[in-house]
C-alpha cells in the first residue's frame, strides 16, 4: 500500500512539474498594444490626433458654424484615432480612452508648444490582465517618466488605460 501511495504521489508531483510553465518571451515585454497607444498618446505634437481646431468654444465672437466646423474636425481625429489604435480596444472602452486619456499629453503640448517624444517603454510588471509599463519621455530637454496600467479583457483587448 506505501509503494502504491508513493507512486501515486510521484505521478502527481510530476505532473505539477510538468505544467509549470516557463514564461515566455512574449510575455516578458511590452505588448504590442500598449507600445502603439502609448506611441500615440505621447508623440506630441501631432495634429492627426489632437489640434485646437477641435475644441468647441463658447462666447462672443463664436458662431454655429465655428462649432460646426469644430464638431467635424472632432469626427475626423477620432477616425484617426480608430484607425491606430481601435482594433486594440474591447468593444465600448474605446471611447472612454479618447474621452479621458488619450490626449492628456496631446494637448499640454499643444498649448505649451512643447515638443514630446518617447524615449524607451519598459514592462514593470505583467500579470494576466495587467501590464504596468514604465515611460521615459523627453519633454524639448527635460526628462520624465511616467508609469500606465493597461487593464485587458480576456481576449487581451484594452479595457482602461490609467495613468499612475
Amino acid at each position: 500500500m506505501k509503494k502504491l501511495y508513493l507512486l501515486v504521489l510521484i505521478v502527481i508531483l510530476s505532473c505539477l512539474g510538468c505544467s509549470a510553465k516557463e514564461p515566455k518571451e512574449e510575455d516578458m515585454s511590452v505588448s504590442t498594444s500598449a507600445e502603439k497607444v502609448i506611441e500615440a498618446m505621447m508623440s506630441c505634437p501631432n495634429a492627426e490626433l489632437y489640434n485646437s481646431k477641435a475644441v468647441e468654444m463658447i462666447g462672443d465672437g463664436i458662431t454655429e458654424a465655428d462649432n460646426e466646423a469644430a464638431k467635424e474636425e472632432q469626427a475626423r481625429l477620432k477616425n484617426n484615432w480608430k484607425v491606430l489604435v481601435g482594433d486594440y480596444f474591447e468593444e465600448g472602452t474605446f471611447e472612454d480612452f479618447l474621452g479621458i486619456t488619450a490626449t492628456t499629453f496631446l494637448t499640454e503640448a499643444d498649448m505649451t508648444g512643447e515638443i514630446i517624444s518617447v524615449e524607451s517603454i519598459e514592462l514593470v510588471e505583467k500579470h494576466e490582465y495587467t501590464e504596468l509599463v514604465k515611460v521615459n519621455l523627453k519633454r524639448d530637454d527635460k526628462e520624465e517618466q511616467v508609469t500606465i496600467l493597461f487593464t485587458y479583457d480576456s481576449e487581451g483587448k484594452i479595457k482602461k488605460v490609467e495613468m499612475q
